[in-house]
């Protein structure tokens, strides 16, 4: 079962993904709102990236300083490693430019902005999918018979 935190955090989780996805469509979202979601994904992409790279360091243990970039990497190695996209590491780099640029207000080349927007989606598509039985898309009917 889900813990209340836990779902909330999920939910918070998805709707940046779906925002990030909106500015990386370049649909128009409040400018705070922008603001938030990319630095928040920055910050996500640029901590898997340091966790990655402790990974590939075969490292057994991590500096506490480095927890988070070890956690953020496990995070999104959970959702998008074990057969959604066995690639994802390498499109680290490319989406972590297309939300640094994003942030500055800068253009962001295609291939940068495209591989961001197929990783977010897989993310996105990998927590609906393991959310599904906590989190029902329409209401339901519960029949009680007389």
């Amino acid at each position: 079962m889900v813990s209340e935190t836990n779902l909330a955090a999920e939910v918070g989780f998805r709707h940046v993904i779906e925002d990030a996805l909106s500015v990386l469509s370049k649909h128009d979202i409040d400018p705070d709102r922008r603001s938030y979601v990319l630095e928040d994904l920055a910050n996500l992409l640029r901590d898997a990236s340091r966790g990655a790279d402790l990974v590939n360091r075969r490292l057994l243990f991590v500096k506490s300083d480095e927890r988070n970039a070890f956690d953020t990497f496990s995070l999104l190695d959970r959702y998008l490693g074990y057969g959604i996209d066995p690639n994802w590491r390498e499109k680290l780099p490319d989406a972590r430019m297309a939300f640094t640029q994003l942030q500055k207000n800068m253009e962001v080349p295609e291939k940068a902005r495209a591989t961001a927007m197929a990783l977010l989606r897989d993310l996105l598509t990998t927590l609906e999918r393991q959310s599904g039985m906590s989190i029902p898309k329409h209401p339901e009917e519960i029949g009680i018979a007389e």
